[in-house]
Order: C-alpha cells, then sequence, then structure tokens
C-alpha cells in the first residue's frame, strides 16, 4: 500500500512539474510552439499538414463600402484627406463594389489596417461626390 502511495504521489509531482514547466527546457514565450509537432500528431503527416489553414492564410480584416444615396450626413470623412494606406484599403473595396454584383464590395487585409488608424471607419467616406458607407470587421480565428 505504500508503495502505491509513493508511486501516486510522484505522478502528481510529475504532473505538477510539468505544469509548471519544473525538470524541463526553460520556457522561451518568444518561441512560436504551434511548430513543434510530435510522431503521433497529425500534423506531421504531410498530406493533412498542407489540407490546413493556417492564420497567415487569413485575412486580420474586411474593408468594406457600400454606395448610399445620402445628401450631406453629419458623420462623414474626405477620401483625400486620408492617409495613402487607408486610401488604397478603400479604393480597393471601392473597386471591388463597381465589379460585384452585390451591395457592397469588400478588401481583406492581411496584418493592421491602416484605415484603423483614423477616425474614418464605420463612418461616411465622400468619394468623387459619392459617399460610401465604410465599415472594418475583424476576422475571427
Amino acid at each position: 500500500m505504500k508503495r502505491r502511495a509513493i508511486l501516486v504521489s510522484c505522478g502528481v509531482l510529475t504532473g505538477l512539474g510539468g505544469c509548471l514547466n519544473r525538470g524541463g527546457e526553460p520556457t522561451d514565450n518568444t518561441s512560436n510552439t504551434s511548430n513543434t509537432t510530435t510522431p503521433n500528431s497529425t500534423a506531421a503527416n504531410d498530406s493533412t499538414a498542407d489540407d490546413t489553414e493556417t492564420d497567415s492564410d487569413r485575412p486580420s480584416y474586411v474593408v468594406t463600402v457600400s454606395r448610399e444615396d445620402v445628401e450631406q450626413p453629419d458623420n462623414s470623412c474626405h477620401f483625400e484627406e486620408l492617409p495613402e494606406g487607408a486610401q488604397e484599403e478603400v479604393e480597393t473595396a471601392r473597386r471591388n463594389l463597381d465589379t460585384d454584383s452585390d451591395d457592397s464590395g469588400s478588401h481583406d487585409v492581411y496584418g493592421s489596417a491602416e484605415l484603423l488608424d483614423t477616425e474614418c471607419y464605420n463612418t461616411y467616406i465622400e468619394y468623387d461626390g459619392q459617399y460610401y458607407w465604410t465599415s472594418i470587421d475583424a476576422v475571427g480565428g
């Protein structure tokens, strides 16, 4: 009976040591542990690793514009006043509005959306005399 208690307590201590990273390698918070695989993991299998989607394959944000028939909205920005990167995001979404059959056009942004660095998201943006409702949605993962 004493032997069993020793084995159980040893197992508990080993488990706690592993959770607290004692007795193992030092923790490196800057390393990316998502690439670490074990021989039995499905990520180690080449056929399934190629079929999975990674976070870098998905956009971080989606900029969406829709053409609105409004005269002079109370809350609006002028396209020309936006920083160059934000102009590019709005312009690309607006171009997609012209080519899509939907009522809105969108543009996928990988990384940080520059439009978020302005006060001109989730508001109207005036572009060539036409107002566009512009919104940004974060893509969940």
